[in-house]
């Protein structure tokens, strides 16, 4: 492998390639795909192949502009489905890339694909057009427990709107029946108008994630009432509201941003972006790439208490925080687990109630 790179590199130097382009490959199982170049500094450049048309339109799906968040851009990173071959000078990494899982060096096998798809590459093959993108559909809310549904359409209304995003966790848990670790799908709610943070948490599985929000949203309605609205900015939180709100007569508004759930996850970012990054549990993947933690899923679901720390310094929303929620806070802070600055703060408060 080190001679095809070697004379790739060579071929890179001719400007064989366009940036941003794609070029075709077919591997000896008879395997289509895509790849391209990614140049960098002097010596220094990147393949990155999408084998299959599932790993073609999972790129084509997750692919972001310009305009992307940080939150984004992080999801489509720890969505790739590719094999990413990497070069800095001398040294050489090979990547494996899986939706949802800790980026980790390549087998024998993906090793043997990166060698075929090089020597794709070295017969200088015409850019191609990416295949167009299928419409995909996720997971749908559905509540099958009866007594669910019936307790949280006789909840009064509250006349409140809330913003309901579902989106990819920065960091990586353990699943609760042993296996590699994942990226864990999280659940955010919002008062529209406060920016209150309702609840958030985490997911137990890498996709089934319906009986676990369901139960957020029950506890979050029977806790704040019921909205006159839910709405969701990407495709992911509508296909799993739009259908759940049908059922328990909810309104449901789809908007293309929001000014409220963007700072949320600046916010968001802040607290975890940093906290939560440490090197992969095989130490292997590019060092430019996010990298992502290992922590512990207890029974299935935690409370993401590290989110309402703003909440906590704001004294206009900390008298709203539930006492169950402050304890929690105060045990993590007092076991070394969080910040412990405002210690004082959350004490005082729980001796006033």
């Amino acid at each position: 492998m080190d001679e095809k790179i070697k004379a790739l590199e060579e071929l890179l130097r001719t400007r064989a390639f366009r940036e941003g382009a794609y070029y075709p490959f077919t591997l000896c199982d008879g395997t289509e795909g895509y790849f391209e170049l990614m140049l960098f500094d002097v010596g220094s450049w990147a393949l990155c192949a999408y084998a299959g048309e599932e790993a073609v339109q999972q790129y084509l799906c997750t692919a972001v502009n310009e305009s992307a968040t940080d939150a984004e851009r992080l999801e489509a990173v720890h969505s790739m489905d590719s094999l990413l071959l990497s070069v800095s000078g001398e040294e050489v990494s090979l990547t494996r890339y899986e939706p949802r899982r800790i980026p980790r060096d390549m087998n024998k096998q993906e090793q043997s694909r990166m060698e075929e798809i090089l020597s794709a590459a070295l017969s200088a093959p015409k850019a191609a057009k990416l295949p167009g993108k299928r419409k995909r559909t996720y997971p749908a809310g559905e509540c099958q427990n009866e007594l669910t549904a019936r307790k949280m359409k006789t909840v009064e209304r509250n006349g409140q709107k809330w913003l309901a995003h579902i989106f990819l966790h920065v960091g990586a848990i353990e699943p609760e029946e042993g296996g590699e670790p994942f990226f864990p799908y999280m659940l955010m709610l919002l008062e529209e108008k406060s920016g209150l943070m309702l609840t958030a948490g985490i997911s137990s599985t890498p996709e089934n994630y319906n009986e676990g929000f369901l139960t957020m949203l029950a506890d979050a309605i029977a806790e704040h009432g019921k909205p006159k609205a839910i709405i969701s900015v990407n495709e992911r939180s509508r296909d799993y509201f739009k259908p759940l709100c049908a059922s328990l007569g909810i309104e449901f508004e789809k908007r293309s941003s929001s000014p409220t759930l963007r700072k949320a996850m600046e916010d968001y970012l802040r607290l975890f972006g940093e906290q939560e990054e440490t090197e992969p549990a095989d130490e292997s993947g590019p060092a430019e790439l996010p990298e992502a933690e290992q922590t512990e899923d207890e029974a299935g679901w935690n409370e993401i208490d590290s989110i309402l720390l703003r909440l906590v310094s704001d004294p206009t929303a900390l008298p709203q925080l539930s006492t169950e929620l402050l304890l929690n806070l105060l045990t993590d802070m007092e076991n070394g687990d969080m910040d412990s600055s405002l210690v004082d703060v959350i004490r005082e408060e729980l001796r006033k109630r």
